[in-house]
């Protein structure tokens, strides 16, 4: 069995919880020798870049024209190139036919092209206390998913991503949830799931203006951290797919609009948008209650 239909296997006996928001976990993701050799190749300080501030750290995989690679001169760049192909896009693939039944009501149809907008080796610095809520629509609606596939244990420290549900939703109005779109900070929201940061273990969720997550905080009562790595992925679907479905020129305009209402909070910025909009209104309010449910 190829390591796709693996985890083709391994995803359809995963259930898909709908609430807080649709997502999926899982545990042993990569084989073993796999897994050490990416830890063993793992990028050096020295190569990262800050997010978030300084309070974490990515290592960028390129991607251009629906192709995977490493940034030129980068150390280690044949066998990131190689496990990308043989390993991590499979990964991909097996997620995006998983989350598929969704895109079918958010896209009216099948989504013909997906777009990788991200492939990351990510880390916490010694900065690094915990990740604050958010989501990643504001980045446009064509975001599909973010998986985050954890290397290491982080020495035991924290409980991995945690998940939140946005309290009193369905008596949301049309500047409320304007307000969750432009992810400003000021959604009433709370705990509700801590995925747990595991080695060799997976969260997937579906990107939306409700899916709120982030980091639990450090024990700071422990001494030892581990170094919080993981690989990072955002896909997306395509300029086409995203062109027929919302009939807005690009992400980009969406994202600009976004921004200007997070600046001024006036409803009129975003009224160009509000088929699209209310789409996704309709959308989160009939997925984002219920019981873990298979789709």
């Amino acid at each position: 069995m190829s390591y796709r239909e693996l985890l083709n296997q391994k995803l359809r006996d995963a259930p898909v919880h709908s609430a807080p928001f649709p997502h999926v976990q899982l545990t042993d993701v990569l084989p073993e020798d796999v897994l050490a050799d990416i830890l063993a190749h793992w990028p050096q300080p020295d190569e990262f870049e800050p997010e978030w501030g300084n309070s974490t750290r990515g290592w960028r995989l390129l991607v251009h024209d629906d192709k995977i690679f490493a940034p030129p001169g980068a150390r280690h760049q044949e066998f990131w190139e190689s496990v990308t192909r043989s390993h991590l896009t499979p990964f991909i693939e097996a997620l995006a036919e998983r989350f598929s039944p969704f895109w079918a009501l958010r896209y009216g149809g099948p989504v013909q092209r997906l777009n990788v907008v991200q492939l990351c080796c990510f880390t916490a610095s010694p900065e690094f206390v915990f990740h604050p809520p958010h989501h990643h629509s504001n980045h446009g609606p064509h975001w599909l998913f973010t998986g985050l596939l954890y290397l290491d244990d982080n020495g035991g420290v924290d409980r991995g991503t945690r998940l939140y549900r946005v309290n009193g939703l369905e008596t949301f109005r049309d500047r409320e949830f304007y307000n969750l779109l432009a992810n400003d900070g000021a959604a009433p929201v709370e705990p509700a799931h801590d995925s747990g940061f595991r080695t060799n273990g997976m969260l997937a969720f579906l990107d939306s203006p409700v899916s709120f997550h982030g980091s639990t905080p450090f024990d700071t009562n422990v001494d030892a951290r581990g170094e919080r790595k993981i690989i990072r992925m955002h896909v997306a679907a395509s300029l086409e797919d995203f062109q027929r479905a919302f009939g807005i020129p690009s992400p980009d305009e969406y994202r600009e609009a976004v921004s200007r209402y997070r600046e001024t909070h006036q409803p009129e910025t975003l009224e160009p948008y509000r088929n699209q909009i209310e789409r996704e209104e309709q959308l989160v309010m009939s997925r984002n209650q219920g019981p873990a449910t298979h789709y």
